[in-house]
């Protein structure tokens, strides 16, 4: 029975790979569980693993509540790096308008201040790796 609710959830989950398999075994480690916890209670294993996939709920339900946490996290991660990267060309800006490189037509990195310019650029695409912000949106894929 289980067996057969991880493959419905496989199904309807909208992720592949590793994020896949991790949530498949999370959710296998859940349900596993459960029926350990039924049995303790004195259920017969068949009883305790249909409450436990009961409990756990539908699998097309809990793979839409995933893919929901999923893009809230990817959200989160986007603003965070798009903060980072507002920050970065903020200093880069700052920097090139102090060293009149906007003013006077001059290179826009011109300057003393043109390696502090170019790590604030560095660092926004750092950011902006490290936290997964690809600007497609929430990566999951059917």
């Amino acid at each position: 029975m289980i067996d057969r609710y991880l493959g419905e959830l496989r199904a309807a989950l909208g992720v592949r790979g590793r994020l896949r398999q991790r949530v498949l075994e999370e959710a296998e480690g859940h349900l596993r569980e459960a029926v350990e916890g039924g049995i303790a209670e004195g259920l017969t294993p068949l009883d305790a693993e249909s409450k436990a996939v009961a409990k756990f709920g539908p699998a097309g339900l809990v793979a839409e509540r995933f893919a929901a946490e999923l893009a809230s996290d990817r959200t989160r991660r986007a603003i965070a790096a798009t903060g980072a990267s507002l920050a970065a060309f903020s200093l880069f800006f700052q920097l090139s308008t102090q060293t009149g490189a906007l003013r006077d037509g001059s290179p826009l990195l011109a300057g003393p201040y043109e390696p502090v310019a170019w790590l604030g650029v560095q660092v926004a695409i750092a950011v902006g790796a490290l936290t997964g912000c690809d600007g497609g949106g929430t990566g999951a894929t059917r």
